[in-house]
This record gives C-alpha cells, structure tokens and sequence, in this order.
C-alpha cells in the first residue's frame, strides 16, 4: 500500500537551488570557500581570499548601514519581526530584552534520523536575521540536495542568504543521525555602523562562513524548514534545541521567545517553547499523534501511532523498566486509519491495522526488523485481535457493511477463511477469560453494548448477547482474581461499570460511579492487580480512579493531568503503572509510578 504522497513546503523549480528566505536562481549561489570570506565595506558585496584580494564582486550590494541596531536600540524599538516563509515548517524568534547588539548566538541539538523514503529538502537551522527580515545568516543542518550540494544524507553547511540577492554558503560537511552539533553565529567586529559576521558549527572548520562589515543581525531564529518533502518524511520527534545562549555586551541575555507561525496547518508542525530558569528551549515538532496503542513486550513498553499524514511509527523501552529508544518507521508504504498491535505467542509482535484503503494488513517485528506488510483480505471499519487459549491468533473487524466478521490462525500457520459471526457494530474490542475463552465486546449500530463468548477454549460461539444498555465508548478490564470488568460511557457522558461475578461466570448488572463524566476511558493495572482507571473527563481533563484494593470497590476520582485528546494505559516488568496521553498540541505526554502500588508518580513527560 503506497504511503501518502502528500508534499509540504514550496516546490523547487529546475535550475533552483532553496535556502533560507525562498528559492533563486541556481546562477546566485556563491561557494564561499575555506579562508575566503565575504566583505560589504565598499558597497556591493565582494567576496576575498586570506590576503583580502578580490576574488569575485557580486551584482547587488549587501544590508545597508541604515539597518544597523543603532535604529532600535538606541530608542527602546523591538524589531520588525518578519513573517515565515512558505518553507517555514516550525519556528520560534526572540529579541534581546537590552536592545544591545547580538554578539553571539549558539544552539545544540541532536541529528535526527534519516527520513524513510529520502523525498525532499530539510534545513534544521539556529541563525540571526537582519531587523526587516531580508538577510539571515545561519549555521544549517541539511538533509537532501538542495542543487549545490547535499544527497541522502545530513550534512553541516553555513548560508547568508537574501531575499533580494545571491545565496552565499560554506563548505559543507557530512554528519550521521544521533549526532549533537553546535550552530554558532558570533560577531566579530563593529565599525562605522558596520558589523563583521562568523557563521560555523562548533568543531567543523569547514562550516565556517565569515560576512564582514555588512548590517547588523537583530533577532534570533530556531528553525525547521522544508522544501517538496513528504509529510512523513519529517523528523518523527521533536527537533530539541537546547543550550540555547544569547550574548550581548551585557553576557548572556534574558530574551523572550516567540512561537513562529507556520504556513502549513495539517501536518502537526508547531513549535513548543520552555523556560527552565531563565534558560529557553526550544522543541520544533513536525508532527501530531493522530492515534496511538500500548504494548507490553516481553516487559518492554511500545508505543505505536500515526501521524496526521498516516504514516505509522513506533517508539519502544530499551530495556524493560528503562528509557526509551528513539522512534522509528514500521517501514515505508505502511499507513493506516486503525491500529490493534498483539504479542504473537512466538513473543513477536504483530501490527494489524486498517489502512488508508481499508483493506486489513499485518506486519510482524522478528530479531531482524520488521518483516513488511501484507494483505489479510477484506476491507474493514475497525479491527480486534487476541490469542486463542492455544495460542493461535484470531482477528475481530467490523466490515465496510457495518457486520461483525472473524477468521483466525490455522495450525502450521496458515489463514482460515472469513466467516460472519453475526451482529453489527460501531466498534469492538475482545479479553480473555480466565479459562483462556475469548470474549468480544462490541457498541452495536444501535448503540447498545453486546458480547459474544467462546462455549470452550478454542471454540465455537455462543452468539450475541445484549447488556441492556447504551453507550459511545468503552474499555475492557480485569482484575486480580481474572474476572473481566466493564467500563463504558454513557450517550450523556456517565462513566458506568459492570462486572463478572467470579472468573469465566456472569455479570453483576450495571451501576455508575457517582456524577462522573466522561469521553474516554481507559484501564491498567498495578502490581498488585488493583485496577487503575483513567479518564477524560468533557473538558479535557485526566482523572484517576483506583481500586482501594484487589478485586474491590473504587476510590474517588482526582485530577491527573492535562489538557489532552487520548489516554492509554500500560503495566512496566516491575508493576509501575505508565500513562499515556495525547496532549497540548497533538503532543505525546507520558507519567508513571515511580515506586509499584504507591500512589506516587513522575512529573509530567512529554515525550
């Protein structure tokens, strides 16, 4: 299944080369070569070797000495702060709180991974822009070939770059994902209403790029940039620009950071700001959650989602109980509307999901990587997927005609036919009992609550059977002494349960929790086996509620955390309970125990 081929940023156009402030003609680039430098005090632009004779003199002069600082910062002026570019995926800007001239500006940041299909132009860039927004000088993480240099790979590169004139670069030099590098832009000298430049990355002498006596620089950017680049292809996680220091005469500034805007609106880009102290980071995402689901494997944590361009990713614990890994493609091609991820009883993993063409899919995680997509036949709304008690895999969907349909895992691993197995449904979720029996829950199109039963271990079912009730959304859970719980929320947002009275037995009836209201809901369980339940209650707020003991009646609901759209709920190798929550901005949020069965937990994460 082709992935989306939806491209964002502006198109470069044959015999173009893109760099910050829009694309030119490939005819104005400028290769400023190694102990070379560009030099404005004459007027237009010339560029000098190391006995400053001119090399080359370019056609339209540099920044003029009336946009120096001493316009604003003699009489208190912010500067003109200038609009994003077309190619502006997320960004931020700031202006000293001194109004002094900049002296220097340097940001570290970690090279992402390389993108999964290779499309496209990205520059990820710290730099100073002149105070009408028409030059900018900058230290560039590139990925991609932007007609002067580049390829499939991230390289390091210094640009001074106008809106109105020749595209002036460095040397470039080749970096690897996972790298951290250091963009630095210093002033060097002032004279005469002049300033004197230095663009580089810190430790690459290669990179350095020098802009003497032209105007002055006045504010500050951090960057994401892109040019005809699939949506998916940009960094999966947040570009987090870190060590960020402002200099003045004054030493390091105080600024004020602002979030830049953006011509692209559906892709997730947005920029998230924090003040740690007086020190400012900077996280420039590319991306939102658009959904997501919790795995435990073998004691590790995944997280599966999709991005709004429905590409899916995966993120994983390193170790059980441990940090996280970076995230990941599933692989190229693979997009869906759906996910439902299943431990196989060999210990891999499965991702079923519904694709964006609603035909099902599965891709299974071995020791070598995942092992590609394939079609499991049928086209479907929503998909369910559990172990049978001997371990074979069975697979719930919805069809396109609102029907409940199944087929399973034969043995020697082949696939049974689909067959109807009766009732229709919005959407479906299934357990296990106690005695390894699957049980499929469902909202039915009329909005009441059905189940379906295995008779037997591995075997036939008994057929649809109604709870008597309506409802919009529901979640399975179980406790300590294996017997299933109901949790589900009403069609006027009540948070109601209804639970078996012993293992593999019959259900209690229904009965609510007070004035609870919720969207959603969401369950786990601790080490002990106490139930932990989460909740999104009409305003966007996470509640908690827990067991006061195994197998037992529930604790007031208390605030959690928020703002946020989605909750899920996972269990750590050592018994932590871990959340999981799509928050401000489309963002992934998480928070855990930090010590099993106490009700104490981390700060809030976002991920």
């Amino acid at each position: 299944m082709s992935n989306s081929k939806v491209e964002i940023g502006p198109d470069v156009s044959s015999g173009c080369v893109a760099a910050a402030l829009g694309t030119r003609h490939s005819s104005k680039s400028r290769l400023v070569e190694p102990r070379h430098r560009l030099d404005g005090s004459s007027g237009p632009l010339r560029k000098l070797d190391s006995n400053s004779k001119v090399v080359e003199e370019f056609e339209i002069g540099t920044q003029t000495p009336r946009q120096s600082s001493t316009l604003f910062a003699r009489n208190g002026r912010r500067p003109i702060i200038p609009a994003p570019r077309a190619s502006y995926i997320a960004s931020a800007h700031c202006y000293t709180a001194s109004g002094l001239p900049i002296l220097s500006f340097s940001t570290t940041w970690v090279v992402p991974s390389e993108p999964s299909t290779h499309s496209g132009l990205i520059f990820i860039w710290n730099g100073i822009v002149s105070p009408d927004g028409t030059w900018v000088l900058q230290p560039v993480l590139q990925w991609g070939d932007n007609d002067v240099s580049g390829g499939h790979y991230w390289q390091l590169v210094s640009f001074y770059a106008s809106t109105e004139s020749d595209f002036h670069h460095s040397s470039a030099v080749r970096v690897n994902p996972g790298d951290s590098v250091t963009g630095l832009v210093r002033q060097t000298a002032e004279q005469g209403g002049l300033f004197s430049y230095t663009s580089e990355f810190v430790g690459f002498p290669q990179t350095a790029l020098s802009a003497n006596n032209v105007g002055q620089l006045a504010n500050c950017y951090e960057a994401l940039e892109a040019y005809a680049t699939r949506a998916s292809d940009l960094p999966t996680r947040e570009i987090q620009m870190r060590a960020i220091d402002v200099r003045t005469s004054a030493g390091s500034e105080t600024v004020k950071w602002q979030q830049g805007a953006s011509s692209l609106v559906d892709y997730g880009e947005h920029t998230f700001i924090r003040i740690n102290g007086q020190q400012a980071e900077v996280d420039l995402y590319s991306y939102r959650l658009k959904q997501m689901a919790v795995l435990s494997v073998e004691g590790r944590l995944h997280v599966f989602y999709t991005n709004p361009a429905d590409a899916i990713y995966y993120r994983r614990q390193e170790l059980p109980n441990y940090t996280w890994a970076d995230d990941e493609s599933v692989g190229p091609g693979n997009s869906a509307k759906q996910l439902c991820p299943v431990v196989l009883s060999s210990g891999y993993v499965a991702l079923l999901y519904v694709g964006t063409d609603d035909n099902i899919y599965v891709n299974e995680h071995t020791n070598l990587g995942w092992f590609g997509e394939r079609k499991l036949g049928s086209q479907a709304k929503q998909i369910a997927a559990a172990l049978n008690a001997d371990g074979r895999l069975e697979v719930f969907y919805i069809g396109m005609d609102d029907n409940l349909y199944h087929f399973w895992e034969e043995f020697g691993g082949a696939i049974s036919d689909h067959e109807a197995l009766g009732g229709s449904a919005k959407s479906i979720e299934v357990a296990s009992n106690a005695d390894g029996r699957l049980e499929l829950f469902y909202i039915g199109t009329n909005n009441v609550i059905y189940h379906n039963w295995q008779l037997v271990p591995n075997g036939n079912w008994s057929g649809e059977a109604t709870f008597g009730t309506l409802a919009k959304q529901f979640a399975i859970g179980k406790n300590q002494n294996k017997t299933l719980e109901l949790f589900y929320v009403t069609l006027d947002d009540q948070l109601y349960h209804n639970w078996q009275t012993a293992p593999n037995s019959g259900w209690n009836g229904i009965d609510n929790f007070g004035e609870t209201y919720a969207q959603q809901v969401s369950v786990g369980n601790d080490l002990a086996g106490r139930q932990h339940l989460f909740y999104i209650d009409p305003n966007g707020q996470i509640y908690q509620m827990v067991q006061n003991d195994v197998n037992s009646a529930w604790g007031a609901p208390r605030e959690f955390a928020g703002p946020a759209s989605q909750v899920a709920v996972a269990t750590n190798a050592d018994g932590r309970v871990e959340v999981f929550y799509v928050g401000e901005q489309l963002a992934l949020f998480q928070k855990w125990q930090t010590v099993p069965n106490l009700d104490v937990w981390s700060s809030m994460y976002k991920v």
